[in-house]
């Protein structure tokens, strides 16, 4: 067996890895698993997204993201109620490829010029996805990483 070194680069490297795998997506006070007002679980917070620049680009990713088909509408001013805790992204501007909301070109995490009232909020077309296996079908529906 052969000794690997470990350097402080790749320990910093794996910490990083661990706090994304951290990172949760949710939607809530929709009514239903693919709507509404949209959080992110980031250092230990459940927080929001401003409305700033939100579009269908950013909501496809969410919704994609959560397993709830594609977006039908971006929803802008706390349509489904003002969120509490922190703003955590503004200004998102997602190309709609990336896997992960968090991935997308922002101001960066905690910096905005928004309050609750500028919630950003998702509906999406629901479940559209179902893999069949051995003739039962199984949903996925995880949104973490």
């Amino acid at each position: 067996m052969t000794d690997f070194p470990i350097s402080m680069k790749n320990v910093i490297g794996i910490l990083m890895v661990i706090a994304l795998n951290l990172r949760q997506l949710r939607l809530v006070d929709g009514g239903s698993h693919c709507a509404g007002r949209v959080e992110i679980l980031q250092q230990g917070s459940w927080g929001s997204i401003c409305d700033d620049s939100w579009d269908l680009s950013d909501a496809h990713v969410v919704c994609r993201q959560l397993g709830c088909g594609v977006a039908l509408e971006a929803t802008v001013s706390a349509h489904f109620g003002e969120g509490s805790g922190p703003i955590w992204l503004d200004e998102l501007n997602c190309t709609g490829e990336e896997a992960h909301v968090w991935q997308c070109p922002s101001q960066g995490w905690g910096q905005h010029d928004c309050s609750h009232k500028e919630d950003a909020g998702v509906i999406c077309s629901g479940q559209c996805c179902t893999l069949c296996t051995g003739g039962r079908s199984e949903e996925g529906l995880q949104g973490g990483v």
